[in-house]
């Protein structure tokens, strides 16, 4: 998958929405931006590879730790409180 975009007065690079998708990453993803030996740069999400990242705070760690499950929790405890309810009553 290629793309284009431009740096921004400010610096700023806006990665393709498809891109983000793909690889998942939301707003706050941290993003650990390094060099290439033929003069460009990559990006990798940072994962706690990186020292700059807080790892060692708790509530960092728990931010995202359902982020990428795929489902709707709240929804799926609420149906599952709905059911019970019923057979209850039933």
């Amino acid at each position: 998958m290629n793309a284009s975009t431009k740096l921004t007065t400010k610096g700023q690079v806006v990665i393709p929405k498809a891109m983000r998708d793909r690889l998942k990453w939301r707003a706050g993803t941290r993003l650990l931006v390094r060099f290439l030996p033929e003069g460009g740069v990559a990006l990798d999400a940072a994962g706690g590879r990186s020292e700059e990242q807080s790892v060692n705070d708790p509530i960092e760690r728990a931010f995202g730790a359902f982020h990428d499950c795929g489902a709707d929790l709240l929804g799926a405890l609420e149906a599952d409180h709905r059911a019970e309810l019923e057979a209850e009553s039933s």
